[in-house]
């Protein structure tokens, strides 16, 4: 790490002269002392100013996710403002993972990024004590215990390093990613595995305790009650396990929970013994709030909004206040919320069990998720062992709010009735309100007696004993930058230059780092001293910022950043930087930094003056590709002899699953925005494609069943009997999902739309690899008609799909012996390859997204990827693809193939990635840059739900890559 010390001349006397360190690591060929290549701001850029410190103070600790083996949420500290910023720390180039809570161990706090590497930070000046560099993304936070540090890593394992030094101690491998933040208990080491498995290792030797199989991953952290020596665990299933802290015997599992999932968060153990949990919807945050209206209008009939003209609103205002001055109407509201989901179960998403039977203490009246219609902030159990929680009704104190409906309140686990907590006699203002957002980032957290709101881009506080909020946030940040702070803020960064308090914000050119606000987190409070995460989306993951309190603090104004102008070389640099074009070219962020677009045009000019100009386009490689397909070079290398056979057999057991019954398609919940609910595999030729690329590689048995499955198929009641048609026959049909889809959500899109030219693809390689003739007769009839209406594109890839069903068309034709269908369909072949190459080269740092419907991302350029266009691309643009991978995938979303995986496009307000990114990007590491086969291996992850077709898809392309490929001529 290089370490710049120079001095800055302060606006405040007293800090004049002021040594700071400022540290950097420079993307582009930049060694560190230690001779390491890194990337620009890889470790950060941290400010600090001596002066600024109180007295070191004895640390108090928060050394797990949550403050507490119970995940309380709570700590025994007073944190009062006003507050001075110690220091902050931007991980620009590295990012934090959504959900990612900072720990602090004594006088150490311990945090992982997305690029792998574990620091220990001094927690009072921001200086790194150590850092530690592991093979894989830290999804989580570590736990801190004793002489340890707990470490959850993206290769699969749990790692244990010294808190002293970062000495590695001990490793366990687990089978998939682990994404999961520990709890250390009684010696013991407690997490949750995506592989399926509940795992409690020994502290001191990494020996495994014990493990409980669930068959299912597990998202959510555990959560330990210490009293009762038990540990909860909810696991995608949709179920809470409650297991015997000693040996991991089962105790009870609870019956299946609606929602989709409860990845991201934890359990919280009452005082009680009773245990909280929160899960995301299926359905959309418009559908949820329905709910709540609906109880509204039905005590009120109307309330005073932005719908009414101000006059309108009075009178509705005054209506509504002599209402809620009677007692009953509050409890009026809460038995009809609670009947309308006792009525519609799939709108529950909070859930109150037995903390010994597992059974359920009745519906909690409670209608909420998270922000972008994420898994619901779990509840907090203050110092004095009230369980605070969030819920909606029609109160005065919030009354005509943004978001009017949200409140705080008391929660009785025995009873499940909530007590409001604000002061009902009056209506607050917006900060002294905490700063309630039903669609943005509000997690809450006690300090002693003060109930803090931790917003995405400010800290709001109420003191629980008053009922008082305070009038103005603990500290500030950025929600949306002025016009033209954005270019100011990099001015300074990239001069070195401390940013203004309040301003730790950077527009990084990505659209967000480990999800955005997606999986929020509270403050880390320790002492007199909090640590705050910032989560808007435009920047999230970027910075830790270290407050104090102290009389006089500044952090409680709004500060703002000083104009400032690009020199030539800095402008050069900037434009020069990984930058996501794609993000930064959007509305949205054209508007509050017009400039970037001029720096995007700079940055394509230099790229295309480092490949040189395009390639001479061969006719003869254009026709070959049409003429020609691919085949295994021969048997694996011996060193993928053992990775294939594993390979192989998931394969085996993934197509065995497909072929036993008829699948659902698989319905992906919604987000805030958008509203629809995605499905997936809902056009049998999606199931054929996927049959027909694994056929070569499974065994002869599979084979079989994979042949009769499809002529079955093929009769009359099959999903397969129209060939045309792109609709899955329900009837009889098996849900994917492991959660349950009790009816149709009300807004649906299905992701993928193959026109009759498209389907043809799917149709030829099955008749190829199977040499079955069914499909093949049937084509024929249509062929001549297809071919003549030509292309008429329903799926946002590029003219990909058109690309391949040209070809297949070609083949067809000449199988069937028709000359002049051949003829049209090779020359209309040809001319979309050449389209789809200029389209390499007029867009050689952008253009990789593009907008589906309702404003979702795709990965556009690699959608619908055939084995015949990632030939070209590999030979006309592999420069280009290289960097595009490197830039868009490897740099800005390292995490791209974690299954359930937080969303990264960030375009869309939702909480997770759309599952066909992955299989997009994977698919060009696989097909254009033909990446190894132990590396794919390490993406293939987890299936997403049940019949997997993508899953399948990953699979066969590691065994072809393991095999290698040659290209032979088709012969009739």
């Amino acid at each position: 790490m290089m370490r710049v010390p120079f001095v800055l001349k302060f606006a405040r006397p007293e800090l004049a002269d002021v040594r700071v360190g400022v540290r950097w690591l420079g993307r582009r060929k930049a060694r560190s002392r230690d001779g390491c290549w890194s990337h620009l701001l890889t470790a950060g850029l941290l400010f600090g100013v001596s002066l600024s410190l109180t007295p070191h103070l004895e640390a108090s600790d928060w050394p797990v996710a949550g403050h507490d083996v119970r995940r309380s949420g709570s700590a025994e500290t007073t944190l009062r403002p006003p507050f001075t910023r110690l220091w902050y720390r931007l991980f620009t180039d590295e990012g934090l993972m959504s959900g990612v809570q900072p720990v602090v161990y004594r006088d150490r706090l311990f945090v992982g990024t997305l690029r792998g590497t574990v620091y220990a930070l001094d927690r009072l000046k921001g200086t790194v004590a150590w850092k530690v560099h592991l093979p894989g993304a830290i999804l989580h936070s570590c736990a801190a215990d004793g002489k340890k540090v707990f470490v959850p890593c993206a290769d699969g394992a749990l790692y244990a390093l010294a808190v002293r030094d970062g000495t590695q101690l001990w490793r366990f491998q687990t089978g998939a990613a682990v994404w999961n933040s520990p709890v250390v208990f009684d010696g013991k080491v407690f997490f949750g595995g995506r592989d399926g498995k509940l795992y409690a290792l020994r502290s001191e030797d990494g020996k495994l305790a014990w493990q409980y199989t669930v068959h299912a991953p597990v998202l959510a952290s555990p959560a330990i009650d210490p009293e009762r020596r038990r540990a909860f665990f909810a696991v995608e299933d949709m179920r809470v396990y409650a297991l015997q802290v000693d040996d991991g015997g089962l105790l009870w599992q609870s019956e299946r929970l609606p929602g989709v999932t409860f990845r991201g968060y934890y359990p919280v153990v009452a005082p009680d013994g009773s245990v909280m949990v929160t899960t995301a919807p299926l359905y959309s945050q418009e559908e949820l709030q329905t709910v709540v209206e609906e109880a509204v209008r039905e005590i009120f009939g109307d309330y005073a909004s932005w719908r009414h003209s101000a006059g309108e609103n009075a009178r509705l205002r005054d209506e509504n206040f002599r209402l809620l001055a009677q007692p009953e109407t509050y409890q009026r509201q809460m038995e009809l919320i609670r009947r309308k989901l006792e009525d519609k179960p799939y709108f529950q998403t909070f859930f109150l069990l037995d903390g010994d039977t597992g059974a359920r203490r009745g519906v909690v009246p409670i209608v909420y998720a998270e922000s972008m219609n994420g898994t619901g902030m779990p509840p907090v159990v203050a110092p004095d062992n009230r369980v605070i929680v969030k819920f909606q009704a029609l109160l005065r104190s919030r009354y005509q709010h943004y978001s009017p409906f949200l409140n705080v309140g008391y929660l009785d686990t025995r009873t499940g009735n909530i007590e409001p907590l604000l002061d009902e006699s009056r209506t607050y203002g917006w900060h002294d309100s905490l700063l309630l957002v039903h669609d943005e980032q509000c997690c809450l957290g006690v300090a002693g007696t003060t109930l803090i709101n931790t917003h995405q881009d400010n800290v709001n506080a109420l003191d629980l004993i008053s009922r008082r909020g305070f009038p103005e946030p603990f500290c500030w940040n950025v929600h949306e930058p002025e016009k033209g702070e954005a270019l100011s803020i990099w001015t300074m960064l990239i001069r070195g230059e401390p940013l203004p308090v309040g301003k730790e914000w950077i527009l990084r050119g990505t659209g967000v780092y480990g999800g955005g606000s997606v999986i929020d987190v509270g403050i880390t409070m320790v002492d007199d001293t909090f640590y705050y995460v910032p989560t808007h989306e435009i920047s999230a993951g970027c910075a830790i910022i270290a407050y104090q309190m102290k009389e006089h603090g500044e952090a409680s104004r709004k500060t703002t950043v000083p104009t400032a102008n690009l020199s030539s070389e800095e402008r050069d640099k900037l434009a020069s930087f990984d930058s996501d074009w794609d993000l930064l070219s959007t509305p949205r962020i054209a508007r509050l930094a017009p400039e970037f677009l001029e720096l995007r045009e700079q940055a394509r000019r230099e790229t295309l003056s480092q490949i040189g100009p395009p390639p001479f386009v061969d006719e003869k490689l254009i026709e070959q590709t049409i003429w020609e397909v691919p085949a295994d070079a021969g048997q694996s290398p011996e060193k993928y002899a053992e990775l294939e056979a594993d390979i192989r057999g998931k394969l085996n057991l993934a197509v065995k699953e497909l072929v036993s019954r008829r699948w659902a398609p698989f319905v992906f919940p919604a987000g805030k925005h958008p509203v629809e609910s995605y499905r997936f595999f809902a056009d049998p030729c999606e199931t054929l494609l996927a049959l027909a690329y694994s056929y070569p590689y499974l065994d002869a048995e599979i084979q079989r069943s994979v042949k009769d499955w499809v002529v079955h198929e093929l009769q009359p009641g099959g999903c397969l009997n129209d060939l045309w048609n792109d609709e899955l026959k329900l009837d009889g049909s098996v849900s994917r999902t492991r959660y349950d889809v009790p009816r149709p959500p009300r807004l649906v899109l299905d992701d993928r739309h193959f026109d009759r030219l498209a389907r043809l693809y799917p149709f030829w390689l099955w008749t190829y690899h199977t040499g079955d003739p069914h499909l093949a007769e049937r084509v024929k009839a249509s062929l001549a008609e297809i071919v003549s209406q030509g292309s008429k594109p329903a799926d946002i890839d590029l003219g990909n799909s058109a690309i391949a069903g040209w070809i297949a068309a070609a083949r067809f034709a000449r199988h069937f012996g028709l000359p002049e269908i051949e003829e049209r369909a090779v020359s209309q072949a040809k001319t979309a390859i050449r389209t789809r190459l200029d389209y390499e080269w007029q867009h050689p740092i952008d253009g990789l997204f593009a907008e589906a419907r309702t404003s979702r991302w795709v990965c556009a350029r690699w959608r619908n990827l055939t084995p015949e266009l990632a030939r070209l691309l590999a030979h006309y643009a592999r420069p280009i693809q290289e960097r595009l991978v490197d830039r868009y995938v490897d740099h800005h979303r390292p995490t791209w193939w974690l299954a359930w995986n937080v969303e990264l496009a960030w375009r869309n307000e939702s909480p997770f990635s759309l599952p066909s990114m992955a299989q997009e990007i994977f698919s060009a590491k696989a097909l254009i840059l033909q990446t190894p086969p132990d590396v794919l291996a390490t993406w293939v992850d987890i299936p997403w739900c049940s019949a997997d077709l993508y899953y399948i898809e990953k699979l066969a392309w590691t065994i072809r890559a393991c095999r290698g490929i040659v290209w032979h001529p088709l012969t009739n």
